[in-house]
């Protein structure tokens, strides 16, 4: 009987650990795809900037 509960939870702990390494690898990709998107969003903040501060907007 004990032998059954331990293979039980470590197969529990093991698909867990799986699971959260699934998540880890979604959320790292996010992460990654929002930083390339606030380094776009910068860049067109700066051309805004420049273009207000050169007076072109009508």
């Amino acid at each position: 009987m004990k032998k059954q509960l331990r293979e039980y939870v470590w197969d529990t702990i093991g698909s867990s650990k799986n699971k959260l390494a699934g998540k880890d690898d979604a959320l790292e990709a996010m992460v990654t795809a929002l930083k390339e998107k606030i380094n776009e969003l910068k860049g067109e903040l700066k051309i805004f900037k420049a273009t207000v501060g050169n007076g072109m907007l009508l």
